[in-house]
């Protein structure tokens, strides 16, 4: 694992970043074959993706409120609630958000999957980010991206993942970009909404 990647916000420095974690899992790959399990992760989707390439043997995946790591035995923070985005293929701080998902469903249109999810996301707003529900909302999304990536022959994954984020990257070029407090102390570009998925994309065929 990467301890500091935070692969479910833009890092202006991902393609290099990337790219060096994707090689270093080849080489553990090479070297051990099939003497021993590798899992990748937990990250948001570069765990997905070096799965889907085939250079790890399944993706870890975390289920709490956030993506810091601690060493043993010390104070962890608590977390804020998030909650994933389905559509988008991103988890982010639910605070705010709600009226963003209602600018969204004026831009799509109500025979879209994606306009579905989004009006499930207001419909259960206040069920949603209760926190043990948010982080039950985030482990169903995981798992079921990886269900739909999974039931693809190993062959056709690292493609089947591309389609799918490209899929939450052209939704995002539609959407407006996300609220401030949904995503603090973050540069615009970060914002965009399909930005997460379109970084993560560029990284399943290559580099």
């Amino acid at each position: 694992m990467d301890s500091t990647l935070r692969d479910q916000a833009r890092n202006a420095n991902y393609t290099n970043r990337y790219s060096k974690l994707i090689e270093f899992h080849q080489k553990v790959k090479e070297e051990f074959q099939e003497k021993a399990l590798i899992i990748a992760g937990p990250y948001w989707g570069m765990n997905l993706v070096l799965w889907a390439r085939e250079l790890c043997d399944y993706p870890a995946i975390s289920l709490g409120t956030s993506y810091a790591y601690y060493i043993s035995c010390g104070a962890s923070k608590q977390g804020k609630v998030r909650l994933s985005i389905p559509p988008l293929r991103r988890w982010v701080i639910a605070q705010g958000l709600k009226s963003w998902l209602n600018d969204c469903l004026k831009r799509l249109s109500s025979k879209d999957q994606a306009y579905r999810e989004f009006k499930y996301l207001i419909d259960n707003f206040n069920t949603v980010t209760n926190r043990e529900a948010a982080l039950l909302q985030v482990a169903q999304f995981q798992k079921q991206w990886y269900d739909k990536i999974e039931v693809i022959p190993k062959p056709g994954r690292a493609l089947g993942l591309y389609q799918d984020l490209s899929a939450a990257f052209v939704l995002g070029k539609q959407l407006p970009s996300l609220p401030e407090n949904a995503l603090p102390n973050s540069p615009s570009k970060i914002r965009e909404a399909g930005k997460v998925a379109e970084q993560l994309m560029l990284k399943c065929l290559w580099g």
